[in-house]
């Protein structure tokens, strides 16, 4: 299989997974939280998926309490479907959200780029394989730059 065909193959099946995890999302979100230092002074981040998005939270000096750990439960609130950030809110919380739709739509932009070259090259009379010219060619004489046979 070639490496073109292996990357989109990847890139689909990570679209797949990502459609899964936002059909999961709309009903269960998981959540980790990061432990500070020892102290309990320090950074804490927090990053989460639910109601459609990805997102994460940080705040350079708050503890509130939150050990390393991962949350799994219901989740409310409403289904997000654009990008959001707060850089930083009120509180001092630097926060992003981004929505898994995006996620999905760049892991399909490749295998379409990668899978639609060949109609291109096809279209504008080059070879297939290298895109060499192949104008003052016979139809079905070989390409002379990387010898692929002419395809009907």
């Amino acid at each position: 299989m070639p490496r073109v065909s292996r990357l989109c193959l990847a890139c689909l099946v990570l679209c797949g997974l990502v459609a899964v995890a936002w059909g999961v999302s709309l009903f269960r979100g998981v959540v980790y939280n990061s432990q500070p230092r020892a102290d309990g002074d320090g950074p804490t981040v927090q990053i989460g998926l639910g109601r459609g998005y990805i997102y994460g939270t940080y705040h350079p000096t708050r503890f509130f309490g939150i050990h390393r750990s991962w949350t799994f439960g219901p989740i409310d609130g409403p289904v997000r479907w654009w990008f959001s950030a707060s850089l930083p809110d009120r509180h001092g919380f630097y926060a992003l959200r981004v929505p898994l739709w995006s996620v999905a739509f760049l892991l399909l932009i490749l295998p379409g780029v990668t899978l639609s070259l060949p109609v291109v090259r096809r279209l504008r009379g080059r070879c297939l394989a290298c895109g060499y010219p192949r104008a003052g060619l016979a139809p079905d004489a070989t390409c002379p730059e990387c010898g692929t046979p002419a395809k009907a």
